[in-house]
């Protein structure tokens, strides 16, 4: 019987899929699993795909696995052995029209196991190859809807080339995006996507411990590690999860102090384009709003309170080519500005600054708002991270929506003007 070849949209309900079938292979391989991951299409938002749950379990020994068969066998997996790939056991569940398929590896074959998580990874951070894939995937399922040899052998070209670049920006990045998968802050998509920033790790692959500095924010993932802390040289500490937090406190004793900063909602259709353009035009007559070009950069530059609009950029000319920025312009002297801290693939992270003669005389609002503008236009989105309430504020004047609250830590020693900004 042939198999159908159908590729759907992404479906939300797949990752739970992988977690209930997950917990049922692990009850078998029990202590043998080194690991167990969510691969292929499937693990991959956003990405259209045919309706199987691709599993790769990383075992101790892969030779005990054979003696596994029954068990596969009776939760409904055929056991097809090696099945043309050495090293490998395949199994796969439903027959022609099947539901989920098992790529178990043995946890000493690097080459294997880090091509499947390069692959995934790459396209979770990689928006336009996730696009190209899946509209060839598309359009080779309607050419070959009935011959599965034929979808896969036009797949074949670009699918390789995928594993070329993905495994080469693995390596470049250490193996570390899926420590921070899911995590929305776009400086860790600006590192990880290589526009700014870099990535320390605990120098295994895939790494369990991993650090990504961006500007003055160090963010940490996966186990705790000592090391990590240690070598941060940014004045704000950011960790995923609680358990970084008295390692934090250990390594860094009286020096590093407990703070809160807001996340901001990412909603592209959230914006009143009519608003904005009202707050962009009510600057009092005296003043211009210009783009920040080379002139405006060099002046932006020599001002401490101003520095962080263009900081993260080499030089005026990399602002030029790679930033987006406006500032408020009183008789040539740049007063407010709002710019592009960092940017990432689909957009950029806001960063506003006013000279404290300036502030509460709305210049904030008219720059905030003629840079998301001119995001918009161009399609990107302006991201907003807020380190205090007047910020939150101030976002939510320009039609933010606050997330929630987290936990960073400020070095005391290089930052009391952040915690009392």
């Amino acid at each position: 019987m042939a198999q159908h070849v159908k590729v759907v949209s992404y479906d939300s309900e797949w990752p739970e899929i992988y977690e209930r079938e997950k917990n049922l292979i692990l009850q078998i391989l029990g202590e043998e699993a080194a690991a167990i991951y969510h691969i292929g299409s499937t693990s991959v938002p956003g990405l259209c795909a045919k309706p199987i749950i691709d599993i790769m379990p990383v075992v101790r020994d892969i030779s005990k696995v054979d003696r596994m068969q029954s068990q596969f066998e009776a939760i409904g997996y055929e056991y097809m052995g090696e099945f043309g790939i050495p090293g490998r056991r395949y199994l796969r569940k439903g027959g022609d029209e099947r539901t989920h398929q098992i790529h178990i590896f043995e946890e000493k074959n690097k080459k294997d196991v880090l091509r499947h998580l390069a692959v995934r990874d790459y396209l979770r951070l990689h928006s336009e190859a996730r696009k190209a894939y899946g509209t060839l995937k598309q359009d080779v399922a309607a050419q070959h809807p009935e011959d599965i040899e034929g979808y896969c052998h036009g797949k074949d070209a670009f699918v390789k080339d995928l594993e070329t670049k993905a495994s080469a920006w693995y390596e470049r990045t250490k193996g570390a995006a899926y420590l921070f998968d899911g995590w929305q802050e776009t400086m860790i998509w600006s590192c990880l996507q290589e526009h700014m920033g870099s990535v320390e790790t605990d120098g295994s692959l895939p790494p369990a411990s991993a650090r990504i500095s961006v500007g003055d924010f160090s963010f940490f993932a996966g186990m705790p590690d000592e090391n990590l802390i240690q070598g941060a040289n940014t004045p704000i500490l950011g960790p995923r999860t609680e358990n970084w937090e008295p390692v934090i406190e250990k390594v860094l004793g009286a020096e590093a102090i407990k703070a809160q900063r807001y996340a901001i909602k990412k909603e592209p259709e959230a914006f009143d384009c009519e608003i904005l353009e009202k707050y962009a035009a009510s600057l009092p007559a005296a003043y211009e709003l210009r783009p920040i070009d080379q002139e405006l950069y060099e002046q932006i530059m020599t001002k401490p309170w101003a520095k962080d609009l263009c900081s993260q950029f080499r030089d005026g000319d990399d602002y030029v080519r790679r930033g987006l920025g406006f500032a408020a312009v009183l008789r040539g002297d740049v007063v407010a500005g709002a710019s592009s801290y960092t940017i990432y693939d689909d957009g950029i992270e806001i960063e506003i600054d006013t000279n404290k003669e300036f502030r509460n005389r709305g210049f904030a609002s008219a720059c905030g708002s003629r840079l998301i503008l001119e995001c918009l236009s161009r399609g990107l989105y302006p991201s907003w991270d807020a380190h205090d309430l007047r910020s939150v504020s101030l976002a939510e004047k320009l039609g933010y929506h606050r997330d929630q609250p987290y936990n960073v830590y400020f070095l005391k020693s290089s930052c009391d003007d952040l915690i009392d900004a």
